[in-house]
C-alpha cells in the first residue's frame, strides 16, 4: 500500500476547507489507494492509522466498500469506532460506516 502517498493527501485534504472544489479529487485518490490491496488496507487501519487518519478517510468509506465489497472492513472500521474519544467525529465515523454498508452487494 502507498502509505506515504497516502498520507501526504490526507494532509492535503485537512488543510482545505471543506467547500472548495478540489476536495473530491482528493477522494478519488484516497479511495484508489485504499481499494488497491484489501489485506494492505485492513493492516494499515489496524496497525497505523491514527484517529486522525481515521476520521478523514471515513468519508471515503463508501467508495472503497463499492470498489472491494469487503465485509472485513466494515468489521474493523466498527471496531476501532469504539477507539474514538471525541463524540462528534465518532459519530460522522459512525454515518459513513453506515452508509459504507449500504454499498454491499
Amino acid at each position: 500500500m502507498r502509505i506515504t502517498e497516502l498520507r501526504e493527501i490526507i494532509k492535503k485534504r485537512i488543510a482545505l476547507d471543506p467547500n472548495d472544489s478540489t476536495v473530491e479529487a482528493y477522494w478519488k485518490e484516497e479511495a484508489a489507494i485504499l481499494s488497491e490491496n484489501v489485506e494492505e488496507t485492513i493492516k494499515f487501519f489496524s496497525d497505523e492509522c491514527s484517529t486522525e487518519e481515521f476520521s478523514c478517510l471515513c468519508e471515503v468509506f463508501d467508495d472503497v466498500i463499492e470498489k472491494t465489497q469487503s465485509r472485513e472492513l466494515i468489521a474493523l472500521w466498527e471496531e476501532k469506532l469504539e477507539s474514538v474519544n471525541d463524540e462528534k467525529d465518532k459519530q460522522l465515523i459512525k454515518v459513513d460506516i453506515e452508509f459504507a454498508k449500504e454499498r454491499l452487494k
